[in-house]
């Protein structure tokens, strides 16, 4: 008895392979025919735009400086901005007003 071939798009197969090729289609065009994962955004980086900034343990002035950063330093920031202040890392935060995103970052 002869081996018989099914067509490719033929029963439930066929009706699933139609709907991964619709799925990628459709994930092609709302991404603008561009790879996922390629599009995250630049990382926060803040310049130092004031003579000398105080780097402090909080968002507030009440609290201790923990260091200063001089004019045109570059910081690594986070995109939470609270009570006026940035928040870098490690529980470190700088008056917002005393820093300007950096060229080709993206805070938010």
């Amino acid at each position: 008895m002869p081996m018989r071939v099914d067509a490719p798009f033929r029963g439930l197969r066929g009706l699933v392979v139609l709907g991964v090729v619709g799925v990628a289609v459709a994930m092609y065009a709302i991404s603008g025919g561009q790879r996922f994962g390629s599009g995250a955004p630049d990382p926060c980086r803040v310049e130092v735009a004031v003579e000398v900034l105080e780097v402090r343990g909080g968002p507030d002035t009440a609290l201790p400086v923990l260091s200063t950063a001089p004019r045109g330093a570059v910081l690594d920031a986070q995109r939470v901005v609270q009570n006026g202040f940035r928040l870098l890392a490690d529980d470190r935060w700088v008056a917002q007003e005393g820093v300007a995103t950096a060229a080709g970052a993206d805070c938010g």
